[in-house]
């Protein structure tokens, strides 16, 4: 028998949920984050749609994937939730990307194997595809799932403040994921759109020049 003091726990968030969904100021993406299955099931039972977005542009799918809630993506996949929902225009990401860059490996392998896709182009502005999503924040783990199941190790950056993996990873001082992607054949002369370029060889510095519009640089210096 289930102890009373979650017993009235639950009753006192289900009651809360209810006032809420007749105040009408909830969003489905604003559960979504907050991780209540009841919520998103009751916004669902009431006609709100899977596919909705918040002020930015993100679907509830985008969002719980970002926070690693891999339950809520599950009951959200179950609910007719598009796996490969496209992302906003600034700073998107679809689902897949914003779970790697969360380092949510579970969530990652879910999406994976519901048939998200691995090399969907970043958005335009400071988007990042899967792996350059992880590689930025040095998700070792995830970087290798990636790699794995054929994320793209030179693809293409966001056509503004984009990064390539290599470039990402190695601003970060990621070593062990720079090195990752060194064995798998990258470009190490790649460019962003605002030619800027990464360098990297056995015993020499990794220098990344951020934007223009940054005063600074930085670096991390390895030997890889």
């Amino acid at each position: 028998m289930r102890n009373p003091r979650y017993l009235d726990e639950e009753n006192q968030s289900q009651t809360s949920a209810v006032d809420m969904l007749h105040g009408n100021w909830v969003s489905l993406v604003d559960t979504a984050q907050n991780s209540s299955l009841y919520l998103i099931d009751s916004l669902l039972g009431i006609g709100v749609n899977v596919e909705s977005r918040n002020g930015q542009g993100w679907t509830a799918m985008q969002t719980a994937a970002s926070r690693g809630h891999r339950k809520v993506v599950e009951r959200l996949l179950s609910k007719g939730a598009n796996v490969n929902a496209a992302s906003s225009y600034s700073y998107g990401l679809t689902a897949l990307q914003a779970a790697a860059q969360g380092g949510h490996l579970e969530a990652v392998n879910l999406l994976l194997s519901k048939g998200a896709e691995i090399n969907t182009a970043p958005s335009e502005l400071y988007g990042r595809t899967a792996l350059q999503a992880a590689a930025e924040g040095g998700h070792l783990e995830v970087v290798d799932i990636l790699l794995s199941e054929g994320a793209e190790v030179d693809a293409a950056p966001s056509y503004s403040h984009g990064r390539t993996a290599l470039q990402a990873a190695a601003q970060g001082g990621h070593l062990e994921v720079v090195e990752r992607l060194l064995g798998s054949g990258v470009d190490v002369e790649s460019k962003t759109h605002n030619g800027e370029q990464h360098y990297s060889s056995r015993f020499v510095q990794i220098t990344i020049v951020l934007p223009k519009d940054y005063a600074t640089q930085e670096r991390h210096d390895r030997v890889v």
